[in-house]
């Protein structure tokens, strides 16, 4: 044979070597780059993942996240079944981390030390090692989250519970406070009566003093007694009528005439809609909020004015005064029950109509808040529902 018919026959079987051995080290330089993948996503993996059979329920592998989870060395991980490790399919769905209500995620394992942990986990099946039925496993420890949501979902039934028995120690209270305080407003007429004349100057001014404390606290339990009985009663209570507010807004002015004569006030109001609501708690409302406007007036004559707007299914009622204003620090507890923010023998009161007046808004399904400056007058906002 001769030279150049052996280099025509060698030379295909040489290229075929050639390209054999890329092809060889191609592969391995995928499977080098599949292993390298595969470490940085599972080994190294801050989430908690583990891989096991299907079948035979045994783990076959799970990252360093897993092993200082469950505080297993991994040898020993990858000699159990993951049944070992669960405490028991948790049937509580957790809504924040997974939409799906049918989806039963939520499982408890338990740890080498025998404490209990709390897993959202997700599960896919993965190819591993040849193994048809292999299943990847995510989990995100919410035990934590789990707790603080069990811890507040309990203080939450246990405020509800104080709430309601103040409201009932509140009521009672009030109601059985009335007898004696009216004992001691005819009492003390009736010492008026037959001894007012023969009394020194220092006797009449005690005895002036106890009536007006008398009359104080008997305001005081009116408030207390309405805000009461208002918070014991079922919101579905509320007499949802048609609540023309124009005209109850007018009946109000008119229990106020004298005061705005004496005081040359003046109170005006725009077109107002009727709203759904209860006619008396709306008169209510807006007899507090009147008389908090004109109680807390500047040397000024009082000038008050109502407007509403109307927008889709509610209106915003806005009341605006000419009076001291409020600081802004101070807004946030306004509206809390007994809160004063000037001395009574200044503006006398009892601290509880604007408490009712959000009162009253709220259980309408409405909001309330004020705009204030000091020596700028104060504007009340709040919501109620239109008619629909």
């Amino acid at each position: 044979m001769t030279p150049s018919l052996v280099y025509a026959v060698a030379v295909p079987y040489v290229l075929l070597a050639l390209l054999a051995a890329e092809r060889w080290r191609t592969r391995a330089a995928l499977r080098r780059r599949s292993q390298e993948e595969h470490k940085l996503f599972f080994e190294t993996n801050p989430v908690p993942m583990w891989v096991y059979d299907e079948g035979s329920r045994v783990l076959l592998d799970a990252n360093d996240a897993f092993v200082e989870l469950f505080g297993y060395r991994r040898a020993e991980l990858l000699r159990m079944t993951v049944d070992e490790l669960a405490v028991a399919p948790h049937g509580e769905f957790l809504h924040v981390l997974h939409p799906d209500p049918k989806a039963d995620s939520m499982r408890l394992y338990r740890r080498k030390d025998g404490g209990v942990r709390e897993l959202w986990i997700d599960e896919h099946a993965v190819p591993y090692e040849g193994r048809p039925s292999a299943r990847l496993v995510l989990a995100r420890d919410v035990t934590e989250y789990r707790r603080s949501r069990r811890q507040l979902a309990s203080m939450a039934r246990e405020l509800e519970r104080s709430n309601k028995d103040l409201e009932e120690f509140a009521y009672a209270a009030s109601h059985d406070l009335q007898e004696p305080l009216r004992k001691i407003s005819n009492f003390t007429d009736l010492l008026d009566e037959r001894c007012g004349r023969t009394l020194d100057a220092d006797s009449r001014l005690y005895l002036n003093r106890i009536k007006s404390g008398a009359e104080r606290l008997h305001g005081m339990i009116d408030d207390l007694l309405r805000y009461a009985r208002l918070s014991r009663q079922a919101p579905s209570s509320t007499n949802h009528r048609l609540s023309p507010m124009g005209e109850i807004f007018d009946e109000v002015i008119d229990d106020f005439r004298p005061i705005l004569a004496d005081t040359s006030g003046k109170v005006t109001r725009d077109e107002l809609p009727a709203v759904a609501a209860d006619p008396v708690l709306m008169r209510q409302l807006l007899r507090n909020l009147l008389s908090n406007a004109i109680k807390f007036r500047s040397e000024s004559p009082p000038r008050v004015h109502l407007a509403c707007k109307a927008d889709g299914a509610g209106a915003t009622f806005c009341l605006q005064d000419n009076g001291i204003g409020i600081d802004p620090d101070q807004k946030d507890g306004l509206f809390r029950i007994f809160k004063r923010l000037h001395p009574r023998d200044k503006y006398p009161g009892a601290g509880l109509g604007l408490a009712l007046c959000k009162k009253i808004v709220e259980r309408h399904g409405g909001a309330i808040w004020i705009e204030s400056k000091p020596a700028s007058g104060t504007t009340f906002y709040f919501t109620l529902a239109l008619p629909s």
